[in-house]
């Protein structure tokens, strides 16, 4: 580091210990506190993180909710799937296609509220706020069941989608699994970090 970036970090520094300092003996351990905090969210390095951890996420949540529109539907879904349901059962019946096709779009529904899941996890577990890195579990799983009524809600206005409350219930599962893997993976590497 050059003498000049080395003396502005050290003037910085004192700057910031004056700042604790002067806010901790007029307005207790709070002031110091809030001080901290105004660093910490000044640092461009923290908002670069920020972006990382939740760019993903907020990009996946708007893909759910495109998938949620028509262009999701069995109708829509059926140009693609129904061919290679045809090509690889040729001699399947209609209504076993219709059949697999709709088992197709629910294992869908599981992996993609499963795939919200393990995003929330990664940005809630590594996440600068202390209550949402403490409880990212819980954060997690209610961040999934919100945007699965949302998402639900949502079906129930469009005339294509039809709402079912035990799609909701499939998303949670999708997403519990989601979670419940994530937990176990943090779990065994905690384990073999603290070896």
């Amino acid at each position: 580091m050059p003498l000049q970036g080395k003396s502005e970090f050290r003037n910085r520094n004192h700057q910031l210990y004056f700042d604790r300092h002067w806010l901790f003996s007029n307005y207790g351990r709070n002031g110091a506190r809030h001080a901290e905090v105004m660093a910490e969210n000044n640092n461009p390095n923290k908002w670069r993180g920020r972006i990382v951890r939740y760019a993903p996420l907020l990009l996946w949540t708007a893909v759910i909710f495109v998938l949620s529109s028509y262009h999701g539907s069995m109708s829509e879904t059926s140009r693609f799937i129904r061919p290679i349901l045809r090509f690889l059962f040729p001699s399947a019946s209609e209504e076993l296609l219709f059949f697999y096709h709709g088992f197709i779009r629910k294992c869908a529904h599981f992996a993609e509220y499963a795939v919200l899941a393990f995003l929330s996890s990664q940005a809630f577990s590594n996440s600068s706020t202390h209550a949402w890195r403490k409880y990212w579990g819980l954060f997690s799983l209610a961040l999934v069941f919100s945007i699965a009524v949302i998402d639900e809600s949502k079906q129930s206005l469009d005339s294509s989608r039809t709402a079912s409350v035990w799609d909701v219930l499939l998303d949670v599962c999708g997403g519990s699994a989601a979670i419940f893997i994530f937990f176990l993976f943090k779990f065994r590497t905690r384990k073999k970090r603290d070896r």
